[in-house]
């Protein structure tokens, strides 16, 4: 599955900014218990981290929850955008 390095900051109609997710400190946490749980190091917290901050983790989730005859590489996913 191919997942996206940026997202789309949506301000108006007329105007949208690409970001790389790289820039972005709530990211760079969920990088952070990702290489904790590679490295075995996982906790709960981090899980909560990853999982309570992520609209996609729960979407696919869902989906695939929703569907249990269909597998994760039929999925397609797009850049994400934020609104604020």
């Amino acid at each position: 599955m191919k997942w996206h390095d940026y997202y789309w900051e949506y301000i108006s109609d007329k105007k949208q900014i690409k970001r790389q997710y790289t820039d972005n400190e709530r990211y760079n946490l969920i990088q952070k218990a990702l290489e904790n749980y590679l490295a075995g190091d996982f906790t709960k917290a981090d899980y909560n981290k990853i999982a309570g901050r992520s609209a996609s983790f729960h979407a696919l989730n869902q989906l695939l929850l929703d569907n249990p005859d269909r597998e994760l590489t039929e999925i397609s996913i797009t850049p994400e955008t934020v609104v604020y």
